[in-house]
């Protein structure tokens, strides 16, 4: 009877074993799939988004008030424009940077005129680029932000328009909502 039970609990043992590791490997793949899933959603939401973004960076690029605004080279005129800018298209950072790579307004801080622009990787990325926009995702202070470049042209690129919104829990429930995952942005 011993000889018995102890024979019952080791195939069972042995059909445990294979039913877990079979029910884990089912698992992982659904995991991964569903990773896959989000990840290509998160890729085609932010290319769509940088799309329309760029569309909105060149329509204030080729606005006649803004290009009369920069041409007076008056930092408050200029600032001006942009935060009006920024509100129309609900941005939540807009930067004019000369081609020297030097801020010459910035929204989120006014007084950072003449400083060197903080993200130069994306500079580089516009000047290689064909059409001359780049976009990415960057960090201000600790938040992430998807930040979009496009050149000013008067008629030759004279400035760089840089325009940046905030990855947050808004953005997070966006892609929560097209995956049905739960998403958390840290």
């Amino acid at each position: 009877m011993v000889l018995f039970l102890g024979l019952f609990a080791l195939v069972q043992l042995i059909a445990f074993s294979f039913i877990y590791a079979a029910q884990l490997a089912s698992a992982q793949a659904q995991i991964n799939a569903a990773f896959e899933v989000g990840a290509g959603v998160f890729n085609k939401l932010i290319e769509e988004r940088s799309t329309r973004l760029i569309q909105q960076a060149r329509l204030l690029s080729s606005d006649y008030a803004f290009k009369v605004a920069y041409a007076t080279e008056e930092t408050e005129t200029i600032l001006s424009a942009l935060q009006n800018h920024q509100m129309r298209i609900n941005a939540d950072i807009m930067i004019l940077v000369s081609l020297e790579a030097q801020v010459m307004a910035y929204t989120l801080d006014p007084a950072g005129h003449g400083r060197p622009f903080d993200h130069p990787r994306l500079l580089e990325a516009a000047e290689n680029s064909p059409n001359g926009t780049a976009a990415g995702i960057v960090f201000i202070g600790d938040r992430a932000h998807q930040m979009i470049i496009v050149p000013l042209m008067v008629p030759q690129p004279d400035a760089w328009i840089v325009i940046g919104f905030l990855l947050d829990d808004r953005f997070a429930a966006e892609i929560q909502k097209l995956t049905l995952s739960h998403v958390s942005l840290l």
